[in-house]
């Protein structure tokens, strides 16, 4: 996971650089302990971040027994690897925009939504959400017994896989449709 993150950033940075000869810029959260924003503040409330690699790691034993169920691996490695302002891009026909990892924004926020799409599924995590498929407003899931990544359609309650993995996933995202 930390290697598929590590060259995704480093191509965000690439192109944000090329684009707007800047890092990344994202609104500015004032929850957000500061260490990933770099310069000020500009006149759009807009902020330059950078990826800072995590040097410490989360344990989710309390989180799981919050949950009364387990999260796959994957989850767990994505949460673990960076803290990051965003991470987006196009992958096969979809627009992914997956779920930041913030410094200063805490699990426990990961958990009131684990608790309430629980709540919408029947009590069952057999799927977590990460993200959003920004053309569609489908959700991004992972099956939380194998890590395929999945669309699902709420409306519909069906799920389509789109990756095997989210490592797969990460790898094949491109951030220029």
């Amino acid at each position: 996971m930390k290697d598929e993150l590590k060259k995704y950033f480093t191509q965000l940075i690439n192109v944000w650089h090329d684009f707007n000869h800047s890092l990344p810029k994202v609104p500015w959260d004032d929850r957000v302990i500061p260490f990933i924003y770099e310069g000020d503040m500009d006149q759009d409330e807009y902020i330059c971040w950078k990826p800072v690699e995590k040097d410490i790691g989360h344990d989710f034993a309390d989180i799981e027994k919050v949950l009364d169920g387990s999260l796959h691996d994957s989850i767990k490695r994505y949460f673990n690897s960076y803290w990051f302002a965003e991470l987006a891009g196009f992958y096969k026909n979809y627009n992914i925009i997956l779920e930041p990892v913030l410094p200063g924004i805490k699990l426990e926020d990961l958990v009131s939504q684990l608790i309430s799409y629980k709540e919408a599924h029947e009590d069952k995590l057999q799927h977590i959400p990460l993200g959003l498929d920004g053309e569609n407003g489908f959700l991004i899931v992972i099956d939380n017994s194998n890590g395929n990544v999945k669309i699902e359609d709420c409306e519909t309650g069906k799920y389509e896989v789109i990756a095997d993995s989210l490592d797969q996933l990460i790898r094949g995202m491109q951030l220029k449709g």
